[in-house]
């Protein structure tokens, strides 16, 4: 296989997408119109890694689908899920751990635990 060599490519509006190889693959960066780095695509043979630089807002009219063998999400300040319906979770086992304060249960109604045994101060 040829050894690949850095090209760039001029976009619409000042824009350009940039292709160079790496230790390990290939990156694709795509750069704004003031030369930041808006977006990073690396090749490498362990698969695809997808990089948005300065926030990434995805926006649909229908339904959005994630699959994955799994899906890990980690945010370095806070995280929030919301939904104007209801909010169902499902596992096979589930656990929610606050490593620092409290843990929060509000209802405007009333909070059911249902188990074959339900244990408190465990």
């Amino acid at each position: 296989m040829e050894s690949l060599e850095r090209a760039a490519i001029p976009l619409a509006h000042n824009n350009s997408l940039v292709v160079e190889p790496v230790a390990g693959g290939s990156v694709l960066r795509l750069f704004a119109a003031d030369g930041k780095q808006t977006i990073a695509l690396r090749v490498t043979a362990a698969g695809l890694e997808l990089e948005f630089v300065g926030g990434l807002s995805l926006k649909t009219d229908g339904d959005l689908a994630l699959s994955a063998r799994r899906i890990d999400l980690t945010a370095s300040e806070g995280m929030s899920l919301t939904t104007a319906g209801d909010l169902k979770t499902t596992g096979r086992s589930q656990t929610i751990v606050a490593d620092l304060g409290d843990v929060k249960v509000k209802a405007n109604d009333d909070v059911r635990f249902n188990g074959e045994r339900v244990l408190v101060n465990c």
